[in-house]
């Protein structure tokens, strides 16, 4: 009895873990896409910004 039931328990257990590794790859993208696009023009101007600037010392 119980090898029967462990194939579908096993089954049903690696598709809720797959159904929620793809939730969390689809708001980790959407919050990493989010991140990376109000940072990114920030990051890229400051060195050269910080090249422009003249050096106080």
């Amino acid at each position: 009895m119980e090898a029967d039931r462990k194939p579908g328990v096993s089954v049903g257990l690696a598709s809720l873990l797959l159904l929620l590794w793809l939730v969390f790859l689809a708001f980790a993208g959407i919050i990493g896409y989010g991140f990376i696009s109000t940072t990114q023009h920030p990051l890229a101007e400051q060195p050269q910004a910080a090249a422009d600037r003249p050096r106080e010392d």
